[in-house]
Protein backbone atom coordinates (compact mmCIF):
# COMPACT_ATOMS: atom_id res chain seq x y z
CA UNK A 1 0.00 0.00 0.00
CA UNK A 2 1.73 2.91 -1.36
CA UNK A 3 -0.76 5.82 -0.47
CA UNK A 4 -1.53 7.97 2.30
CA UNK A 5 -4.38 9.94 4.30
CA UNK A 6 -4.32 13.25 3.66
CA UNK A 7 -5.29 16.22 5.88
CA UNK A 8 -9.36 15.89 6.35
CA UNK A 9 -10.46 18.96 6.87
CA UNK A 10 -7.70 21.89 7.32
CA UNK A 11 -7.74 23.75 10.55
CA UNK A 12 -10.38 26.83 10.07
CA UNK A 13 -9.41 30.25 10.54
CA UNK A 14 -12.41 30.72 12.53
CA UNK A 15 -12.73 34.30 12.68
CA UNK A 16 -10.79 37.55 12.68
CA UNK A 17 -11.43 38.75 16.08
CA UNK A 18 -10.98 42.25 16.10
CA UNK A 19 -10.43 44.86 18.56
CA UNK A 20 -13.72 46.38 20.22
CA UNK A 21 -12.98 50.05 21.36
CA UNK A 22 -15.54 52.02 23.82
CA UNK A 23 -16.11 55.62 22.61
CA UNK A 24 -16.25 58.07 25.85
CA UNK A 25 -16.58 61.49 25.68
CA UNK A 26 -14.23 62.53 23.46
CA UNK A 27 -11.53 65.15 23.31
CA UNK A 28 -10.71 67.81 20.72
CA UNK A 29 -7.66 67.06 18.47
CA UNK A 30 -4.94 68.68 18.50
CA UNK A 31 -1.33 68.39 16.80
CA UNK A 32 1.87 69.50 17.85
CA UNK A 33 2.52 68.83 21.73
CA UNK A 34 4.89 65.41 22.34
CA UNK A 35 4.01 63.06 24.91
CA UNK A 36 6.48 60.50 27.25
CA UNK A 37 9.19 63.42 28.18
CA UNK A 38 10.64 61.77 30.49
CA UNK A 39 8.76 63.08 33.61
CA UNK A 40 9.58 61.80 36.80
CA UNK A 41 5.98 61.72 37.24
CA UNK A 42 3.99 58.73 35.81
CA UNK A 43 2.36 60.66 33.23
CA UNK A 44 1.91 59.94 29.44
CA UNK A 45 2.00 64.05 29.24
CA UNK A 46 5.08 66.25 28.55
CA UNK A 47 5.50 68.57 31.96
CA UNK A 48 7.22 71.65 31.70
CA UNK A 49 10.19 72.12 34.49
CA UNK A 50 8.06 74.78 36.74
CA UNK A 51 5.38 72.18 36.45
CA UNK A 52 7.42 69.16 37.41
CA UNK A 53 8.78 70.95 40.63
CA UNK A 54 5.48 72.14 41.35
CA UNK A 55 4.53 68.71 41.67
CA UNK A 56 7.17 67.51 43.11
CA UNK A 57 5.75 70.25 46.69
CA UNK A 58 2.69 68.42 47.22
CA UNK A 59 3.48 67.33 50.31
CA UNK A 60 4.81 71.05 51.42
CA UNK A 61 1.61 72.14 50.36
CA UNK A 62 -0.25 69.72 52.61
CA UNK A 63 1.77 70.59 55.59
CA UNK A 64 0.80 74.46 54.70
CA UNK A 65 3.00 75.68 52.39
CA UNK A 66 1.59 78.69 50.99
CA UNK A 67 4.12 78.68 48.05
CA UNK A 68 4.00 75.11 47.52
CA UNK A 69 0.26 75.72 47.08
CA UNK A 70 0.40 78.75 44.89
CA UNK A 71 2.48 76.65 42.54
CA UNK A 72 -0.74 74.14 42.47
CA UNK A 73 -3.65 76.40 42.23
CA UNK A 74 -1.60 78.11 39.13
CA UNK A 75 -0.62 75.03 37.23
CA UNK A 76 -4.24 74.35 37.90
CA UNK A 77 -5.44 77.07 35.82
CA UNK A 78 -3.32 75.23 32.59
CA UNK A 79 -1.51 78.44 31.01
CA UNK A 80 0.78 79.07 34.35
CA UNK A 81 3.61 76.55 32.75
CA UNK A 82 6.97 78.90 33.75
CA UNK A 83 8.92 80.32 36.56
CA UNK A 84 8.47 83.65 35.04
CA UNK A 85 4.45 83.71 34.82
CA UNK A 86 4.20 82.33 38.20
CA UNK A 87 6.28 85.08 39.66
CA UNK A 88 4.35 87.87 38.82
CA UNK A 89 1.07 86.66 40.03
CA UNK A 90 3.22 86.20 43.24
CA UNK A 91 4.63 89.84 43.14
CA UNK A 92 0.82 90.47 42.72
CA UNK A 93 -0.26 88.59 45.71
CA UNK A 94 2.72 90.17 48.03
CA UNK A 95 1.86 93.89 47.05
CA UNK A 96 -1.59 93.15 48.20
CA UNK A 97 -0.07 91.78 51.78
CA UNK A 98 1.90 94.82 51.69
CA UNK A 99 -0.37 96.78 51.64
CA UNK A 100 -3.79 95.15 52.91
CA UNK A 101 -2.71 92.05 54.33
CA UNK A 102 -0.90 93.54 57.31
CA UNK A 103 -4.04 95.54 58.57
CA UNK A 104 -6.23 92.39 58.48
CA UNK A 105 -3.71 90.40 60.08
CA UNK A 106 -3.99 92.82 62.98
CA UNK A 107 -7.20 91.98 63.62
CA UNK A 108 -8.44 90.89 66.79
CA UNK A 109 -9.68 87.90 66.11
CA UNK A 110 -10.10 85.44 63.37
CA UNK A 111 -13.89 85.85 62.12
CA UNK A 112 -12.57 89.53 61.97
CA UNK A 113 -9.92 88.38 59.56
CA UNK A 114 -11.85 86.29 57.20
CA UNK A 115 -14.69 88.93 56.92
CA UNK A 116 -11.88 91.75 56.21
CA UNK A 117 -10.42 89.65 53.49
CA UNK A 118 -13.45 88.40 51.89
CA UNK A 119 -14.47 92.20 51.80
CA UNK A 120 -10.78 93.68 50.57
CA UNK A 121 -10.77 90.54 47.72
CA UNK A 122 -13.54 91.66 46.06
CA UNK A 123 -12.11 95.18 46.15
CA UNK A 124 -8.62 94.68 45.08
CA UNK A 125 -8.48 91.34 42.79
CA UNK A 126 -12.32 92.04 41.80
CA UNK A 127 -12.36 96.28 41.34
CA UNK A 128 -15.77 95.57 43.54
CA UNK A 129 -16.04 98.25 45.47
CA UNK A 130 -20.20 97.75 45.85
CA UNK A 131 -21.08 94.80 48.09
CA UNK A 132 -23.76 93.72 46.38
CA UNK A 133 -21.62 93.96 43.19
CA UNK A 134 -21.33 91.30 40.70
CA UNK A 135 -19.62 93.19 37.92
CA UNK A 136 -16.95 91.02 37.55
CA UNK A 137 -18.24 87.47 37.85
CA UNK A 138 -18.50 85.11 35.35
CA UNK A 139 -19.61 81.77 35.79
CA UNK A 140 -17.11 79.71 33.20
CA UNK A 141 -14.54 81.67 34.66
CA UNK A 142 -12.58 79.01 36.69
CA UNK A 143 -8.55 79.52 36.45
CA UNK A 144 -7.10 81.55 39.37
CA UNK A 145 -4.90 82.60 36.71
CA UNK A 146 -7.30 84.51 34.72
CA UNK A 147 -8.22 86.89 37.88
CA UNK A 148 -4.63 88.81 37.17
CA UNK A 149 -5.54 89.58 33.50
CA UNK A 150 -8.92 90.45 34.09
CA UNK A 151 -10.13 90.25 37.44
CA UNK A 152 -13.02 87.85 36.39
CA UNK A 153 -13.87 85.21 38.78
CA UNK A 154 -16.16 82.46 39.60
CA UNK A 155 -16.80 80.34 42.24
CA UNK A 156 -14.04 77.66 42.22
CA UNK A 157 -11.63 80.74 41.11
CA UNK A 158 -12.28 82.66 43.84
CA UNK A 159 -12.44 80.11 46.56
CA UNK A 160 -8.87 79.46 45.50
CA UNK A 161 -8.02 82.87 45.58
CA UNK A 162 -9.61 83.30 49.08
CA UNK A 163 -8.42 80.02 50.38
CA UNK A 164 -4.82 80.72 49.56
CA UNK A 165 -4.88 84.63 51.23
CA UNK A 166 -6.23 83.00 54.08
CA UNK A 167 -4.02 80.29 54.64
CA UNK A 168 -1.15 83.26 54.42
CA UNK A 169 -3.29 84.92 57.02
CA UNK A 170 -2.94 81.25 59.12
CA UNK A 171 -6.52 80.99 58.82
CA UNK A 172 -7.99 77.65 59.29
CA UNK A 173 -9.88 77.08 55.85
CA UNK A 174 -11.21 74.30 53.21
CA UNK A 175 -13.55 74.21 50.35
CA UNK A 176 -17.27 73.03 50.64
CA UNK A 177 -18.06 70.92 47.42
CA UNK A 178 -21.56 71.46 45.87
CA UNK A 179 -22.77 69.86 42.60
CA UNK A 180 -22.46 73.24 40.83
CA UNK A 181 -20.97 75.16 42.97
CA UNK A 182 -18.01 76.21 45.62
CA UNK A 183 -17.47 78.10 48.72
CA UNK A 184 -15.14 78.14 51.55
CA UNK A 185 -15.46 77.02 55.09
CA UNK A 186 -13.43 79.12 58.08
CA UNK A 187 -12.92 76.69 61.07
CA UNK A 188 -12.56 79.11 64.49
CA UNK A 189 -10.81 78.07 67.27
CA UNK A 190 -14.03 77.50 69.52
CA UNK A 191 -14.79 75.04 67.30
CA UNK A 192 -17.52 77.56 65.45
CA UNK A 193 -17.61 77.00 61.56
CA UNK A 194 -18.23 79.92 59.40
CA UNK A 195 -19.20 79.63 55.75
CA UNK A 196 -18.25 82.22 52.85
CA UNK A 197 -19.82 82.38 50.07
CA UNK A 198 -16.41 84.36 47.53
CA UNK A 199 -18.56 85.27 44.82
CA UNK A 200 -20.11 87.68 47.21
CA UNK A 201 -18.24 90.83 48.99
CA UNK A 202 -21.25 90.30 52.04
CA UNK A 203 -21.09 86.67 51.48
CA UNK A 204 -19.06 86.21 54.77
CA UNK A 205 -20.65 84.26 57.56
CA UNK A 206 -24.02 82.62 55.22
CA UNK A 207 -26.49 80.76 56.77
CA UNK A 208 -26.97 77.70 54.54
CA UNK A 209 -29.84 76.28 56.48
CA UNK A 210 -33.27 75.31 55.22
CA UNK A 211 -34.62 78.37 54.65
CA UNK A 212 -31.91 80.04 52.71
CA UNK A 213 -32.44 76.96 50.39
CA UNK A 214 -36.39 77.55 50.64
CA UNK A 215 -36.64 81.41 50.04
CA UNK A 216 -33.30 82.20 48.36
CA UNK A 217 -31.70 80.19 46.75
CA UNK A 218 -33.10 80.04 43.76
CA UNK A 219 -32.74 83.75 42.75
CA UNK A 220 -29.39 84.04 44.31
CA UNK A 221 -27.99 81.19 42.04
CA UNK A 222 -29.86 81.90 39.30
CA UNK A 223 -28.14 85.83 39.25
CA UNK A 224 -24.85 83.63 38.94
CA UNK A 225 -26.14 81.60 36.29
CA UNK A 226 -25.63 78.25 38.15
CA UNK A 227 -28.37 75.36 38.45
CA UNK A 228 -29.93 76.08 42.16
CA UNK A 229 -28.33 73.57 44.57
CA UNK A 230 -30.90 72.39 47.23
CA UNK A 231 -30.95 72.05 50.97
CA UNK A 232 -30.40 67.97 50.21
CA UNK A 233 -27.25 68.97 48.10
CA UNK A 234 -26.01 71.44 50.98
CA UNK A 235 -26.63 67.83 53.26
CA UNK A 236 -24.50 65.90 51.44
CA UNK A 237 -21.50 68.23 50.44
CA UNK A 238 -18.04 67.20 50.25
CA UNK A 239 -15.25 69.17 52.28
CA UNK A 240 -11.91 69.42 50.89
CA UNK A 241 -8.47 70.39 51.92
CA UNK A 242 -6.60 73.04 49.94
CA UNK A 243 -4.53 71.08 48.11
CA UNK A 244 -7.44 69.05 46.97
CA UNK A 245 -9.40 71.81 45.78
CA UNK A 246 -6.42 71.99 43.25
CA UNK A 247 -7.10 68.83 41.90
CA UNK A 248 -11.18 69.24 41.49
CA UNK A 249 -10.45 73.03 39.60
CA UNK A 250 -8.33 70.88 37.27
CA UNK A 251 -11.23 69.40 35.87
CA UNK A 252 -13.76 72.31 35.93
CA UNK A 253 -14.79 75.35 33.01
CA UNK A 254 -11.76 75.81 31.58
CA UNK A 255 -10.63 72.68 30.79
CA UNK A 256 -13.81 71.76 28.89
CA UNK A 257 -12.99 70.46 25.33
CA UNK A 258 -14.62 73.95 24.05
CA UNK A 259 -11.61 75.49 25.25
CA UNK A 260 -8.95 72.96 25.74
CA UNK A 261 -6.91 70.80 23.51
CA UNK A 262 -6.73 66.87 24.12
CA UNK A 263 -3.31 67.26 25.37
CA UNK A 264 -3.77 70.31 28.01
CA UNK A 265 -6.91 68.29 29.09
CA UNK A 266 -4.39 64.90 29.71
CA UNK A 267 -1.84 66.61 31.58
CA UNK A 268 -4.34 68.84 33.96
CA UNK A 269 -6.02 65.04 34.44
CA UNK A 270 -3.00 63.39 35.14
CA UNK A 271 -1.80 66.31 37.38
CA UNK A 272 -4.83 65.95 39.78
CA UNK A 273 -5.52 62.36 39.93
CA UNK A 274 -1.45 62.58 41.31
CA UNK A 275 -2.91 65.88 43.85
CA UNK A 276 -5.67 63.49 44.92
CA UNK A 277 -6.24 60.11 43.79
CA UNK A 278 -9.43 60.20 45.62
CA UNK A 279 -11.18 62.38 43.31
CA UNK A 280 -13.29 60.14 41.44
CA UNK A 281 -14.74 62.44 38.28
CA UNK A 282 -11.50 63.30 37.84
CA UNK A 283 -10.25 59.76 37.78
CA UNK A 284 -12.34 58.35 35.60
CA UNK A 285 -12.25 61.54 33.14
CA UNK A 286 -8.36 60.65 32.47
CA UNK A 287 -9.63 56.99 32.02
CA UNK A 288 -11.53 58.03 29.09
CA UNK A 289 -8.44 60.53 27.88
CA UNK A 290 -6.33 57.34 27.92
CA UNK A 291 -9.17 55.36 25.84
CA UNK A 292 -9.70 57.74 23.32
CA UNK A 293 -5.62 58.30 22.56
CA UNK A 294 -5.92 54.76 22.48
CA UNK A 295 -8.39 54.93 19.82
CA UNK A 296 -6.55 57.32 17.77
CA UNK A 297 -3.46 55.62 17.28
CA UNK A 298 -5.88 52.20 16.89
CA UNK A 299 -7.63 53.76 13.95
CA UNK A 300 -3.61 54.51 12.44
CA UNK A 301 -2.54 51.16 13.24
CA UNK A 302 0.44 53.25 15.41
CA UNK A 303 0.90 50.97 18.26
CA UNK A 304 4.60 52.34 18.49
CA UNK A 305 3.47 55.34 19.43
CA UNK A 306 0.80 54.52 22.10
CA UNK A 307 3.09 52.30 23.61
CA UNK A 308 4.89 54.99 26.05
CA UNK A 309 1.46 55.94 27.56
CA UNK A 310 0.92 52.01 29.16
CA UNK A 311 4.49 52.08 29.45
CA UNK A 312 4.84 55.09 31.99
CA UNK A 313 1.30 54.68 33.39
CA UNK A 314 0.27 51.06 34.08
CA UNK A 315 2.00 50.61 37.68
CA UNK A 316 0.15 53.81 38.58
CA UNK A 317 -3.30 53.15 36.95
CA UNK A 318 -2.81 49.25 38.69
CA UNK A 319 -2.07 50.77 41.58
CA UNK A 320 -5.34 53.36 41.49
CA UNK A 321 -7.01 50.18 40.48
CA UNK A 322 -6.61 48.06 43.44
CA UNK A 323 -7.77 50.87 45.56
CA UNK A 324 -11.21 51.29 44.15
CA UNK A 325 -14.68 50.25 46.20
CA UNK A 326 -16.45 47.58 44.69
CA UNK A 327 -19.41 49.99 44.27
CA UNK A 328 -17.66 52.58 41.67
CA UNK A 329 -19.24 50.69 38.76
CA UNK A 330 -18.08 53.29 35.92
CA UNK A 331 -14.66 53.82 37.04
CA UNK A 332 -13.68 50.24 37.25
CA UNK A 333 -15.14 49.14 33.64
CA UNK A 334 -13.36 52.29 32.56
CA UNK A 335 -10.17 50.35 34.42
CA UNK A 336 -10.89 47.24 32.36
CA UNK A 337 -10.77 48.93 28.97
CA UNK A 338 -7.69 50.46 29.57
CA UNK A 339 -6.02 47.47 30.97
CA UNK A 340 -7.62 44.95 27.54
CA UNK A 341 -6.22 48.28 25.02
CA UNK A 342 -2.73 47.81 27.08
CA UNK A 343 -2.37 44.49 26.91
CA UNK A 344 -3.53 44.19 23.17
CA UNK A 345 -0.65 47.26 22.19
CA UNK A 346 1.91 45.13 23.93
CA UNK A 347 0.95 42.08 22.24
CA UNK A 348 0.83 44.33 18.75
CA UNK A 349 3.96 45.68 19.72
CA UNK A 350 5.97 42.36 20.59
CA UNK A 351 6.50 42.80 23.97
CA UNK A 352 4.20 39.50 24.51
CA UNK A 353 5.66 38.83 28.12
CA UNK A 354 4.14 42.22 28.72
CA UNK A 355 1.21 41.73 27.12
CA UNK A 356 0.22 37.58 28.79
CA UNK A 357 1.39 39.09 32.39
CA UNK A 358 -1.41 42.35 32.41
CA UNK A 359 -3.91 39.56 30.50
CA UNK A 360 -3.62 37.26 33.26
CA UNK A 361 -3.47 39.73 36.17
CA UNK A 362 -7.24 40.51 34.98
CA UNK A 363 -8.71 37.77 33.14
CA UNK A 364 -10.86 36.23 36.27
CA UNK A 365 -11.96 40.18 36.72
CA UNK A 366 -13.34 40.53 33.34
CA UNK A 367 -14.43 36.75 33.43
CA UNK A 368 -16.53 37.35 36.16
CA UNK A 369 -18.03 40.35 34.15
CA UNK A 370 -18.38 38.98 31.23
CA UNK A 371 -22.07 39.46 30.96
CA UNK A 372 -22.20 43.19 31.67
CA UNK A 373 -19.36 43.92 29.63
CA UNK A 374 -19.23 41.53 26.49
CA UNK A 375 -16.85 44.27 24.55
CA UNK A 376 -14.27 43.95 27.31
CA UNK A 377 -14.40 40.26 26.62
CA UNK A 378 -14.07 40.26 23.30
CA UNK A 379 -11.22 42.36 23.81
CA UNK A 380 -9.51 39.61 25.86
CA UNK A 381 -10.33 36.75 23.45
CA UNK A 382 -8.39 39.18 20.84
CA UNK A 383 -5.37 39.25 22.85
CA UNK A 384 -5.28 35.09 23.87
CA UNK A 385 -6.36 34.86 20.17
CA UNK A 386 -2.96 37.30 19.50
CA UNK A 387 -0.69 35.97 21.75
CA UNK A 388 -1.35 32.33 20.93
CA UNK A 389 -0.62 33.08 17.13
CA UNK A 390 2.23 35.81 17.94
CA UNK A 391 3.91 32.44 19.67
CA UNK A 392 3.02 30.14 17.05
CA UNK A 393 5.21 32.36 14.66
CA UNK A 394 8.01 32.04 17.28
CA UNK A 395 8.02 28.45 17.92
CA UNK A 396 7.59 29.41 21.42
CA UNK A 397 5.69 26.58 21.49
CA UNK A 398 5.92 26.10 25.51
CA UNK A 399 4.97 29.77 25.99
CA UNK A 400 1.46 29.40 24.30
CA UNK A 401 1.00 25.89 25.93
CA UNK A 402 1.74 27.52 29.33
CA UNK A 403 -1.09 30.44 28.56
CA UNK A 404 -3.53 28.22 27.78
CA UNK A 405 -3.00 26.12 30.76
CA UNK A 406 -3.63 29.31 32.55
CA UNK A 407 -7.24 29.71 31.12
CA UNK A 408 -10.11 27.72 31.49
CA UNK A 409 -11.32 28.09 28.67
CA UNK A 410 -14.31 25.68 29.54
CA UNK A 411 -15.63 28.33 32.51
CA UNK A 412 -16.98 30.48 29.70
CA UNK A 413 -20.57 29.62 28.70
CA UNK A 414 -20.04 30.06 24.89
CA UNK A 415 -17.32 27.99 22.59
CA UNK A 416 -15.61 31.37 21.46
CA UNK A 417 -12.84 30.42 23.26
CA UNK A 418 -12.72 26.60 22.91
CA UNK A 419 -12.55 27.67 19.53
CA UNK A 420 -9.45 29.75 19.73
CA UNK A 421 -8.02 26.59 21.42
CA UNK A 422 -9.41 24.66 18.64
CA UNK A 423 -7.33 26.75 15.70
CA UNK A 424 -4.19 26.78 18.12
CA UNK A 425 -4.21 22.92 17.69
CA UNK A 426 -5.30 22.63 14.32
CA UNK A 427 -2.04 25.37 13.29
CA UNK A 428 0.12 22.60 14.73
CA UNK A 429 -1.34 19.81 13.27
CA UNK A 430 -1.09 21.58 9.58
CA UNK A 431 2.30 22.68 10.26
CA UNK A 432 3.54 19.28 11.21
CA UNK A 433 1.78 17.26 8.84
CA UNK A 434 3.33 19.42 5.79
CA UNK A 435 6.36 17.50 7.23
CA UNK A 436 5.04 14.42 7.30
CA UNK A 437 6.07 14.15 10.79
CA UNK A 438 3.37 11.73 11.77
CA UNK A 439 4.67 11.18 14.99
CA UNK A 440 4.48 14.66 16.16
CA UNK A 441 0.85 14.79 15.27
CA UNK A 442 -0.32 12.03 17.51
CA UNK A 443 1.80 13.33 20.42
CA UNK A 444 -0.21 16.31 19.71
CA UNK A 445 -3.07 14.94 20.32
CA UNK A 446 -2.28 14.17 23.75
CA UNK A 447 -2.25 17.77 24.20
CA UNK A 448 -5.30 18.41 22.43
CA UNK A 449 -7.09 15.81 24.83
CA UNK A 450 -6.22 17.11 27.89
CA UNK A 451 -8.20 20.41 26.99
CA UNK A 452 -11.36 18.13 26.53
CA UNK A 453 -12.96 20.62 24.31
CA UNK A 454 -16.52 20.15 23.87
CA UNK A 455 -17.39 21.60 20.54
CA UNK A 456 -18.23 19.59 17.40
CA UNK A 457 -14.73 20.93 15.27
CA UNK A 458 -12.71 18.60 17.75
CA UNK A 459 -13.99 15.34 16.05
CA UNK A 460 -12.30 16.71 13.12
CA UNK A 461 -9.04 16.79 14.71
CA UNK A 462 -9.68 13.25 15.99
CA UNK A 463 -10.18 12.38 12.50
CA UNK A 464 -6.67 14.43 11.24
CA UNK A 465 -4.97 12.50 14.43
CA UNK A 466 -6.53 9.26 13.42
CA UNK A 467 -5.06 9.89 9.54
CA UNK A 468 -1.40 10.33 11.23
CA UNK A 469 -1.47 6.83 13.12
CA UNK A 470 -2.57 5.47 9.36
CA UNK A 471 -0.14 7.19 7.74
CA UNK A 472 2.44 6.53 10.45
CA UNK A 473 1.39 2.68 10.48
CA UNK A 474 2.09 2.68 6.66
CA UNK A 475 5.82 3.88 7.37
CA UNK A 476 6.54 0.24 8.30
CA UNK A 477 4.26 -1.42 6.26
CA UNK A 478 6.60 0.18 3.09
CA UNK A 479 9.22 -1.54 5.44
CA UNK A 480 7.71 -5.06 6.02
CA UNK A 481 7.75 -4.26 9.21
CA UNK A 482 3.99 -5.41 10.12
CA UNK A 483 4.46 -5.66 13.71
CA UNK A 484 5.22 -2.24 13.86
CA UNK A 485 2.40 -1.53 11.82
CA UNK A 486 0.04 -3.42 14.32
CA UNK A 487 1.12 -1.80 17.15
CA UNK A 488 0.48 1.77 15.94
CA UNK A 489 -3.11 0.66 14.72
CA UNK A 490 -3.34 -0.50 18.17
CA UNK A 491 -2.34 2.82 19.50
CA UNK A 492 -4.49 4.59 17.85
CA UNK A 493 -7.64 2.46 18.83
CA UNK A 494 -6.69 2.92 22.64
CA UNK A 495 -6.45 6.50 22.06
CA UNK A 496 -9.13 7.18 19.72
CA UNK A 497 -11.76 4.24 20.31
CA UNK A 498 -14.19 5.19 17.74
CA UNK A 499 -11.03 5.47 15.20
CA UNK A 500 -12.68 2.73 12.44
CA UNK A 501 -10.17 3.17 10.08
CA UNK A 502 -7.68 1.94 11.77
CA UNK A 503 -9.75 -0.77 13.51
CA UNK A 504 -10.29 -1.99 9.30
CA UNK A 505 -6.87 -1.78 9.04
CA UNK A 506 -5.31 -3.87 11.82
CA UNK A 507 -7.69 -6.35 10.47
CA UNK A 508 -6.63 -6.37 7.90
CA UNK A 509 -3.12 -6.81 8.89
CA UNK A 510 -4.20 -9.91 10.50
CA UNK A 511 -5.84 -11.14 7.50
CA UNK A 512 -3.01 -10.59 5.28
CA UNK A 513 0.13 -11.04 7.56
CA UNK A 514 -1.30 -13.18 10.68
CA UNK A 515 0.15 -10.27 13.33
CA UNK A 516 -1.46 -10.81 16.69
Amino acid sequence: MTFEYSLGVRVKNYFLIILLVVLFPAMSASTGLKFDSGSQFPFWSQLSQFEEQSLSKITAAKRGNTDALLRLYLIASGDIRQLKEFSKIKYRLNKFYREVGTDIANEKNDWEKGYQLNRAMHNYFFRENDQSSTLNYDADQSQMSEIFRSAKYNCISSTMLYIYLAKKLHLDVQAVILPTHTFVQLNLGNGKKIEVETTSANGFDWIHDRKFYKLQSSKWFSKRSLKPSTYEDYKNRRIVSAVELAAVDMNTQHTFLQRMSRENKIRLLEMSVLIAPTESDNLLSLLYGYNNEFIRFNKQNDFKSVKPLYNKTYQWMSALWMNQPVDRVKILKAFRWYFSQAAYTFMKTGELSKAETIFLQHYDDVKKHTQDEPGIMNNYRAIFHGLLKKYLLKNQIKQADRLISKVNVKGFENGRWQKIVMWYYGKQLEKKWQVKNWLAVINLYDHFKHQKLNIADSKQFEQNVTAAFQNQSLTFERKGNWRGAAEVLLQCIEKIPLASNCMKNLERLRHQHQVF
